[in-house]
C-alpha cells in the first residue's frame, strides 16, 4: 500500500470535523491576545525577585569579596615594595656616610662629658622654673642671676631699674 491510499483510508476512518461555532474574528482576537501576552515584559516585582534570589546574591557577594581582597593585596604589595626601597636607600646613605647605626659614639662613652651635659641640663631645667613658683619677684630675679652666673652668661645691665 502506498502513502496516498493509506492517507485516504485514514481520513475516512478519522474524518475532519470543523468546529461547531467557527468565528474567524473571535479566533483572531484570541490568537492576538496570546501573542501579546508572550511579548509583554515581566512585571517589575517578579523581575526584581528573580534577581534577588539567594544564588545570585551569594555569587555577587563572593565576587565583591574577591575584588576587595585582590585590591587590598595589590596595595599591600605596592606598599611593601616602597618600604623595601626606602630601607635599601637608607642603608646606602648610612654606608656612604661610613657610620654604623649600631656602634655607640665615642662621646657617649666619655664620663666627664656626660657629667658636664647632665649639669648643664639641670641648670637649664632650673632656669625654666616659672616665676609663680617663688614667693616674690625679687627672689625670682636673684635665682635667675645665680643661674646665669653658673652658665657663665653675662647679666644684662638693668637700664630701666624695673624688675622686668
Amino acid at each position: 500500500m502506498n502513502f496516498v491510499d493509506w492517507f485516504r483510508a485514514w481520513l475516512l476512518a478519522h474524518p475532519l470535523k470543523p468546529p461547531a461555532e467557527h468565528d474567524a474574528a473571535c479566533y483572531t482576537i484570541e490568537v492576538m491576545q496570546r501573542v501579546r501576552a508572550l511579548h509583554q515584559p515581566a512585571t517589575r516585582p517578579a523581575a526584581i525577585l528573580h534577581w534577588l534570589s539567594w544564588p545570585q546574591l551569594s555569587f555577587a557577594a563572593a565576587v565583591a569579596t574577591m575584588a576587595v581582597v585582590l585590591v587590598t593585596m595589590v596595595s599591600l604589595r605596592h606598599r611593601t615594595f616602597q618600604l623595601a626601597r626606602a630601607v635599601v636607600q637608607d642603608a646606602r646613605v648610612i654606608e656612604a656616610l661610613d657610620e654604623s647605626p649600631l656602634e655607640p659614639s665615642t662621646q657617649e662613652q666619655d664620663p666627664e662629658l656626660l657629667a658636664r651635659e647632665a649639669a648643664f641640663v639641670d641648670a637649664l631645667q632650673l632656669a625654666e622654673v616659672q616665676p609663680g613658683a617663688s614667693s616674690s619677684d625679687e627672689q625670682w630675679l636673684e635665682e635667675t642671676v645665680q643661674l646665669l652666673e653658673q652658665l657663665d652668661e653675662d647679666v644684662p645691665p638693668d637700664s630701666s631699674g624695673s624688675a622686668s
